[in-house]
């Protein structure tokens, strides 16, 4: 009888101690991550404000936290320069992009493609051009026709861009797709599109 019932106690303090000794684990984690995460604020706190510590830790926590500091700034003036540089130059290619004339060009209908839930579409572009249009060109004149349609109710669509005299059941010149917000995902030039045709330049006339 006495031992079931020291054996059921032992049990019941095994289970405190256990429980105990994980809710002190997560303090000391708690309370490490804490520590951590703050550090810099600690390295002031014991080199500045903390009064009862020994001179020669107060001067190491100075040191220190002038080294931590010093290391937190020069990251955030490169990390502010990056953006800074980044913006610009996407900015100068916004407005090479808009300083250039679109092309006249006809579409063929819409067509929607893959399953339903996934929401694309294709559609076939024939550029009008005297010349062999430039990429920048192309693109500026896909953009125009994305944004005067409307495309964003498409998650994705991809324009195959064919030249004049071209066969719209063959390789496209140029493929672009385009995601919902009207960003470019893919930009791509089949130069070999052009073999047999008007603007083959392999051909010696």
């Amino acid at each position: 009888m006495f031992n079931k019932r020291s054996l059921g106690q032992k049990k019941r303090r095994a289970k405190e101690d256990m429980a105990d000794g994980a809710v002190g684990c997560l303090g000391y984690l708690f309370k490490l991550a804490f520590k951590i995460f703050f550090y810099p604020f600690t390295l002031i706190y014991y080199g500045f404000i903390k009064k009862d510590v020994n001179k020669n830790w107060k001067l190491f926590y100075k040191i220190f936290a002038l080294i931590v500091w010093l290391f937190f700034t020069y990251v955030l003036i490169e990390a502010s320069q990056s953006n800074e540089e980044i913006s610009s130059s996407s900015k100068i290619d916004t407005k090479k992009i808009k300083s250039i004339s679109a092309l006249k060009y006809s579409v063929l209908p819409i067509e929607k493609v893959g399953l339903k839930t996934q929401n694309r579409a294709t559609q076939r572009m024939i550029i009008s051009s005297d010349k062999l249009p430039t990429q920048e060109s192309i693109k500026q004149t896909t953009i125009e026709h994305w944004k005067d349609n409307s495309f964003s109710k498409y998650d994705e669509l991809t324009i195959f861009v064919y030249l004049l005299e071209m066969k719209t059941n063959e390789t496209a010149y140029c493929v672009i797709e385009f995601d919902k917000k009207g960003k470019i995902n893919e930009f791509k030039i089949n130069d070999y599109s052009l073999l047999g045709t008007k603007w083959d330049t392999s051909v010696n006339k």
